[in-house]
């Protein structure tokens, strides 16, 4: 064991040295002090362990997985963050979680789900690895988003497939079902939903003839007449998940965040009250506006909630140029 994780650091890039031995020393530090239990040792020790006898981009996956599971574990705030930074920074966090989970619901849920139907099950153990190589790198060449974990560009393609063209039930239904923007929250991965496929897909490949992960990704924004198909066919894709990301899912759901953290919503009214010059004093009332004369049925005002976003600098669509 010790002999391994030895050589799991070893061979990690010079940059990355101090920071897995700073997390190291955090997770023993948070043992200590009781923040941290013995699994969550053992799983670090695992996941190193087993990304030192694997491929380049095993050790990638595991370098990224391991980062963001203890970054995720650091609940202490900066020493003088101000008021308006606790909100803005809590919905920054907020909006990362989407963007992963949209990433898990768009890409690597369905590969999986339609290589275990296809019953390949050595494909469905490598789309998180390998395959989300390929995704990734899509998503940060056109979309520009970039998740805790770093796409490693020189990886071959595994574990990735158009998943859309299996078509059937399995797109008809199941993926449409998934894909449902009031779905986002739960889970149907286990549900009766009918995922039979009506035709098997070309394995290993994703929207063009990239060879590798980094060539797929730059197919997938070259603007030459002769890539067009290839664009059209990645945009079905991408069109999902920015859904996910847009202001009008987004926006509720932030509103929601802040105003179940009292802290939080305690600040957030604050800014409202200031935004309002006192007419508005919480931000329910803010983005909530009644439709009817009773006040039984609310819909959300986009316009302030763009105002109150704006204010945090979280949101920059200028209203003039719609």
């Amino acid at each position: 064991m010790y002999m391994g994780l030895c050589a799991f650091y070893n061979s990690l890039r010079e940059y990355r040295k101090p920071l897995w031995h700073g997390m190291l020393r955090g997770m023993r530090i948070g043992f200590e002090e009781e923040k941290v239990d013995a699994f969550e040792l053992q799983a670090v020790a695992g996941y190193a362990r087993r990304g030192a006898n694997e491929c380049d981009a095993r050790k990638e996956w595991v370098f990224c997985t391991v980062m963001a599971n203890y970054s995720s574990l650091k609940v202490d705030r900066m020493e003088g963050e101000s008021e308006y930074d606790k909100v803005r920074n809590a919905i920054i966090l907020y909006i990362d979680e989407v963007k992963e989970k949209a990433y898990d619901r768009v890409f690597l849920t369905p590969t999986v789900e339609l290589f275990t139907q296809m019953n390949d099950h050595v494909m469905a153990g490598d789309a998180d690895v390998h395959g989300g190589n390929v995704y990734l790198s899509v998503l940060l060449a056109t979309l520009g988003v970039k998740l805790p974990r770093e796409p490693l560009l020189r990886d071959g393609l595994k574990g990735c497939i158009q998943f859309l063209n299996a078509q059937g039930d399995f797109v008809d239904h199941w993926l449409h079902e998934l894909w449902k923007p009031e779905n986002f929250d739960g889970g149907i991965q286990r549900t009766n939903t009918p995922k039979n496929y009506e035709s098997r897909p070309i394995t290993n490949t994703f929207c063009n003839s990239g060879r590798n992960a980094g060539e797929v990704a730059n197919f997938a924004v070259n603007q030459s007449d002769a890539y067009a198909y290839q664009r059209a066919s990645v945009a079905q894709y991408l069109d999902p998940y920015a859904t996910y990301l847009s202001f009008e899912f987004l926006s509720p759901k932030l509103v929601s965040m802040i105003i179940q953290n009292d802290q939080l919503r305690e600040i957030a009214n604050k800014i409202v009250d200031q935004i309002t010059a006192g007419r508005i004093n919480t931000l329910q009332h803010f983005v909530w506006t009644p439709v009817d004369e009773d006040m039984m049925d609310f819909e959300f005002n986009h316009e302030n909630g763009i105002t109150f976003f704006q204010y945090l600098n979280i949101y920059k669509h200028n209203l003039d140029k719609q």
